[in-house]
């Protein structure tokens, strides 16, 4: 398991790289669905706050194998909504 300031970071970098993506496709099609791209960069955040709360409070567990589980998820988790998010951002430029 990776400690928790790596996980900490890897939350940061990638929903960073979401939202700063949405403000270039902003930046690069004015007027071109800019209430979308906004959307998605808001929920980036909500989820980077989200998930540094999960971090940051992750209960009692009762022993390591359970702490090792519960933090390999929340890092399924970063992966599966920052690539949902990405594939969203995708889908409006093809269009």
């Amino acid at each position: 398991m990776a400690n928790i300031r790596s996980i900490k970071k890897d939350i940061h970098f990638l929903t960073d790289e979401v939202v700063s993506d949405c403000y270039v496709y902003i930046y690069l099609n004015p007027g071109k669905k800019t209430e979308a791209a906004e959307k998605i960069a808001l929920e980036s955040e909500a989820f980077r706050n989200a998930a540094i709360d999960k971090v940051n409070n992750p209960g009692k567990f009762e022993n390591a194998k359970l702490r090792k589980a519960y933090f390999k998820g929340l890092y399924e988790e970063l992966i599966t909504e920052v690539n949902k998010q990405f594939e969203q951002l995708s889908a409006l430029s093809k269009n």
